[in-house]
C-alpha cells in the first residue's frame, strides 16, 4: 500500500542563522513521500540566499517567493499549494527530529484517526535557560495515547486547563480539512486556527502521542517574547470575536462551555496585554470592547473571572504581581 504524502509548510521571513538547521530537519526525515514548501515571505536578510543554496543541493525543495504579508498568509499559501493529503507546519526558527513524519505516521495508521498532536522541547536562544520555564508544550497524561472525537479532546484540554493551540504540534488531514485557513493580519491567530480545525468536522478523530518532536527555539525578538502593543491588544479580541462564530446549536453543551471559556481567555489575554502595552493603564475603548464580547456569551458559562477581570481591570495589575512575588521567592 503506497503511504500517504506530507506536507511540510514552512514560512520564512528574516531568519538567516536559523534556515538552515530548519530546513535540512525537514528534508532529512525518514519518512520519504514527503514534499517541503518554503514560503519566502518577502525576506530582506541572506535567507534567500541560503534558499537558493540548499535547493541547489536538494532540488526536491519547493520555493515560492512573496511580498512581505504576514505569517497567516504564507501559510495560507502553503496550504493552497500543498499537494499531500497532510500537512504539517514548521516555523523557520526551529527544527523537528528526523523521525518526525514517520512517528506521526504510524500513530495514524495504528489508531485510525485524521490528526495526530506531539510534544515539543523548549530551548532558549539568547536568554536565560530559565526563559524555558514558562513554555509547556507537553500534552496532559489523562488525554495522552487516546483516540478521541477532536472536539472531545478541544473540551478535555480546556478543562485540564493545558490547551495547545501552535500549528507547529500537530499533523492533520488536508483532505477534511482543506477549507481551514488562518485569519490574516493579525496576531495570535494559531488559538483561532487550532480549534477551527478540531470544531470543523463532527467524525474528526485525534490521538494525542507524549513524544517531543518538535524543538521550539525561544528568542528575544519572537512574538512570544517581544513588547505589547495595540496589534497584539486587537488579536487577542479578534480571536474573540471569530471565536464567537464558531458556536453551533447542534454542537454538545459541554463543547460550547469549552469554546466559550476559551473565548473568555482570550478576552482575559487582551486585558492583560493591554497592562503591559500601556503600563498598567486601560484605555476606554479596551474596556468597552471587553464588555462587548463578554455580552455575547451565554450566561451559564460566563466565569465570574472574566466578571472581575472586566469590570476591574486593574485586578491584572494586582494578579501579575503576586505571579512575580511567588516566582521570586521559588528562586530563593
Amino acid at each position: 500500500m503506497k503511504k500517504p504524502k506530507a506536507s511540510i509548510i514552512i514560512p520564512v521571513y528574516n531568519v538567516e542563522d536559523y534556515l538552515a538547521e530548519c530546513l535540512l530537519s525537514a528534508i532529512s526525515q525518514d519518512y520519504h513521500n514527503k514534499e517541503v514548501i518554503v514560503i519566502n515571505d518577502g525576506s530582506t536578510d541572506n535567507s534567500s540566499s541560503i534558499l537558493k543554496e540548499i535547493q541547489r543541493k536538494h532540488p526536491e525543495l519547493i520555493i515560492i517567493e512573496t511580498a512581505n504579508r504576514g505569517q497567516s498568509n504564507a501559510r495560507n499559501t502553503g496550504i493552497d499549494a500543498a499537494t499531500g493529503e497532510y500537512i504539517i507546519f514548521l516555523d523557520s526558527d526551529d527544527w523537528i527530529e528526523k523521525n518526525t513524519l514517520s512517528r506521526c505516521f504510524e500513530a495514524i495508521v495504528e489508531h485510525n484517526v485524521d490528526m495526530v498532536m506531539f510534544s515539543a522541547n523548549a530551548f532558549a536562544d539568547n536568554l536565560p535557560s530559565s526563559a524555558t520555564k514558562s513554555f509547556n508544550y507537553n500534552h496532559p497524561l489523562q488525554i495522552q495515547n487516546r483516540k478521541l472525537p477532536s472536539k472531545d479532546y478541544f473540551s478535555e484540554s480546556i478543562t485540564l486547563k493545558n490547551y495547545i493551540v501552535q500549528p507547529c504540534l500537530y499533523l492533520y488531514s488536508k483532505t477534511k480539512l482543506d477549507s481551514v485557513k488562518f485569519l490574516p493580519n493579525i496576531i495570535h491567530e494559531d488559538n483561532l486556527f487550532t480549534t477551527n480545525l478540531l470544531l470543523k468536522e463532527d467524525n474528526l478523530n485525534i490521538i494525542c502521542i507524549p513524544d517531543k518532536l518538535y524543538n521550539r527555539r525561544i528568542r528575544p525578538d519572537s512574538i512570544m517574547t517581544q513588547v505589547k502593543n495595540n496589534h497584539h491588544i486587537n488579536g487577542y479580541f479578534s480571536v474573540a470575536e471569530n471565536l464567537l462564530s464558531l458556536r453551533s446549536i447542534e454542537d454538545e453543551k459541554q463543547t460550547t462551555a469549552a469554546l466559550n471559556t476559551f473565548t473568555q481567555n482570550m478576552i482575559i489575554n487582551a486585558i492583560d496585554t493591554c497592562r503591559l502595552a500601556y503600563n498598567n493603564h486601560f484605555p476606554k475603548i479596551v474596556r468597552v470592547k471587553s464588555r462587548q464580547l463578554l455580552m455575547q456569551i451565554s450566561i451559564r458559562d460566563i466565569k465570574f473571572k472574566t466578571i472581575a477581570y472586566i469590570a476591574i481591570p486593574e485586578l491584572t495589575i494586582l494578579k501579575a504581581y503576586i505571579k512575580k512575588t511567588f516566582k521570586k521567592n521559588d528562586t530563593l
